[in-house]
């Protein structure tokens, strides 16, 4: 499998969804867009749902990465700082790619995409709640590891269905801040150890 031909097919199709949306997405346009031919498209993709399927696994990776590694450059600041930098940072991360996030949301309940989609969150919410614990060790969190994942892992998801409303609609600035500072507070309160 020759990965520069597998990652140009993933590159354009991305690029076509989020310009034209995964309903004019075709693998003889992606396959033109990719300069591959369609022989070599149909080799590595059998059909435009497999093509889906591996952006949803690039885009879960990339994502994890990406907000782990927010959360850990942040060592030593705050709760609410750093809660509020990964919010922003990750909805500037997610807003760079509107349709896709959008598609990736709908597909979740229709495909197989789902087991993936849900681990993927459950994996986020571990690595999450361990990074806390290992970064920020003077944080008030909730001491129950297993109750502390169960809060994240729902904050998650959450966020995650209010940013795809949110998306829907073309969100002008005031509401993507009101969506901002209702998520740094579920997440806060996720988090905090109770009183």
């Amino acid at each position: 499998m020759s990965k520069e031909i597998f990652d140009s097919i993933l590159q354009s199709s991305m690029l076509m969804i989020n310009e034209l949306g995964f309903d004019k997405l075709t693998t003889n346009k992606v396959a033109e867009l990719a300069g591959v031919s369609i022989g070599s498209l149909y080799r590595y993709f059998p059909n435009r749902d497999a093509i889906l399927f591996n952006l949803i696994k690039e885009f879960i990776n990339v994502n994890h990465a990406f907000f782990i590694n927010s959360l850990v450059s942040q060592k030593g600041k705050d709760m609410k700082t750093t809660i509020t930098f990964m919010i922003e940072t990750s909805l500037a991360h997610f807003l760079k790619k509107p349709k896709f996030f959008i598609l990736l949301h709908q597909k979740m309940y229709e495909t197989e995409a789902r087991e993936i989609i849900f681990e993927a969150r459950r994996s986020l919410s571990i690595t999450f709640v361990d990074t806390i614990h290992d970064t920020f060790p003077n944080w008030n969190i909730e001491p129950k590891r297993d109750v502390l994942l169960e809060k994240v892992n729902q904050s998650i998801h959450s966020y995650m269905s209010a940013l795809f409303a949110v998306l829907l609609e073309n969100p002008s600035e005031e509401t993507l801040s009101i969506l901002k500072g209702g998520m740094v507070q579920l997440f806060i309160l996720s988090i905090q150890k109770e009183h």
